[in-house]
């Protein structure tokens, strides 16, 4: 993951709308336009060199991800948004699963109270971040970011980009003997074989396992789909917690057969 903050500058203070509109730019227009032209209509990001070292699944990956039960209609009912969004040469498991994205994760500037104050405000903010694949250079994309918005920034405000993160994405071969002791461990624990799929999330200590130790990760995880996670109502059900833990101890016991 990679992790940036926008910031977007414009006069010294806010400014009387009725005074000085159509005089000064307005850093929430500004920074409005920066954001909104990292990706085009499709979800494509077209930052330059952002994609560098994204490797594209073979036909039998796409073919075992089809296999999937899936309902796209469904999953955009429960999450309560009218369609699923994103690169239409991919299925949204593929988005989900094996390619990078990059988020407006909050902005905000200018007044929030109730009611209505007339200005034009003196900054904007904004965050985002950036889920990698394995391939991706986390330096790169970040540089390649800043670059992106200090070439778009329009004229009229003063743009500044602070960046923090750069873990690398880490992937385990799924037919590795620990990833198999594991899918042997889950069974005895829950009562059914696992099924294979992708994910995404950040873990920084991970990479640094696989860098220093050299080698594989194996993770398991044992939230629901509706626990709401990084939500306000994040939850977890006490019977996936108790399972958890028979799986891990059933793990170590596999791993150390293995």
């Amino acid at each position: 993951m990679v992790s940036w903050e926008i910031a977007v500058h414009g006069p010294l203070g806010d400014l009387h709308s009725g005074y000085f509109g159509g005089t000064v730019a307005n850093p929430i227009e500004a920074l409005a336009r920066l954001v909104a032209q990292m990706k085009d209509a499709h979800g494509h990001i077209v930052i330059p060199g952002f994609y560098e070292g994204v490797r594209e699944l073979d036909r039998d990956q796409r073919a075992e991800i089809a296999a999937l039960p899936f309902d796209a209609e469904r999953m955009a009912r429960d999450l309560g948004v009218p369609a699923l969004h994103g690169e239409p040469e991919y299925t949204p498991l593929e988005r989900m699963w094996y390619r990078p994205t990059l988020e407006c994760n909050g902005i905000w500037g200018g007044y929030q109270g109730p009611g209505t104050k007339t200005i034009i405000p003196a900054f904007a903010r904004a965050k985002l971040t950036a889920r990698l694949v394995a391939g991706q250079d986390p330096h790169r994309v970040r540089d390649a970011l800043i670059a992106f918005v200090r070439r778009m920034a329009p004229p009229g405000v003063r743009v500044e980009v602070e960046s923090a993160g750069d873990v690398p994405a880490v992937a385990t071969a799924r037919d590795h003997p620990a990833v198999r002791a594991a899918a042997r461990a889950l069974e005895a624990a829950f009562g059914r074989a696992p099924v294979m799929i992708g994910t995404g999330g950040s873990i920084g200590p991970v990479a640094s396992f696989a860098r220093v130790f050299e080698i594989p990760q194996v993770l398991m995880g044992f939230g629901l789909p509706d626990d709401a996670i990084h939500a306000p109502d994040e939850r977890f059900d006490l019977d996936q917690f108790r399972r958890g833990i028979d799986a891990l101890a059933f793990f170590y016991d596999e791993l150390a057969r293995t």
